[in-house]
């Protein structure tokens, strides 16, 4: 999974997702998320590319014990301070077995390179019954902007500000190819909605 870029721009990640247009976007994806994953007490739940912390505090502050996982040490730095329990680890290369009820993943599988892998790794993570609530972006106009934005190695900033960074190549998804993927992996898709221009949050339940 990218590391360089996020190690990078750890700094400015919350303010640039809470700003602007794209805060308007995010603020839309953040709402269906939360519903979908509806942290409660005894939740034991995995934030797979937590970032610095935004969902795991929600789902901590419901009584949900909750596990970060990041490959950014700055991004996982963060999260800790806010009194969470993160890890810097891989999302293709998870070594839990059946530990968790509840995975979130959310911004993080396009940045893999292998989407296949760690949604095997996530499948063997998860318990039996238990629920996966993903983000993805689409294979849409919005999500090519989205892509050629990653490969520009330009990272915007509020206040008109750049950053240059690593070329990125993320993948985009279509819903057959994302369900596809999770269906060949166990999973059994519930929902799978539009969030914004950009991507869709999905619920699967795991049933093999």
């Amino acid at each position: 999974m990218v590391k360089y870029n996020f190690q990078n721009v750890t700094n400015d990640y919350d303010s640039s997702r809470s700003s602007g247009l794209l805060g308007s976007q995010v603020v839309k994806e953040r709402k269906l998320v939360l519903e979908f994953l509806d942290p409660k007490k005894k939740d034991i739940i995995l934030d797979a590319g937590c970032g610095t912390g935004y969902y795991s505090l929600y789902c901590k502050a419901r009584g949900s014990s909750v596990i970060g996982i990041d490959t950014s040490q700055a991004a996982i730095s963060v999260y800790n301070s806010k009194g969470l329990n993160g890890f810097i680890g891989d999302i293709e290369n998870l070594s839990f077995d059946k530990q968790f009820n509840k995975i979130l993943c959310a911004g993080s599988l396009e940045f893999t390179k292998t989407s296949y892998k760690a949604i095997s790794c996530f499948s063997r993570s998860l318990k039996k019954n238990g629920i996966i609530v993903l983000v993805y972006p689409r294979n849409n106009f919005f999500g090519i902007l989205y892509k050629l934005y990653h490969l520009s190695g330009l990272y915007f900033i509020p206040y008109g500000k750049l950053k240059l960074s690593k070329p990125v190549n993320i993948h985009l998804f279509s819903k057959n190819s994302i369900h596809s993927i999770l269906e060949n992996n166990g999973f059994k898709i519930i929902k799978d909605v539009k969030a914004n221009v950009l991507t869709n949050v999905l619920v699967a339940v795991k049933i093999s």
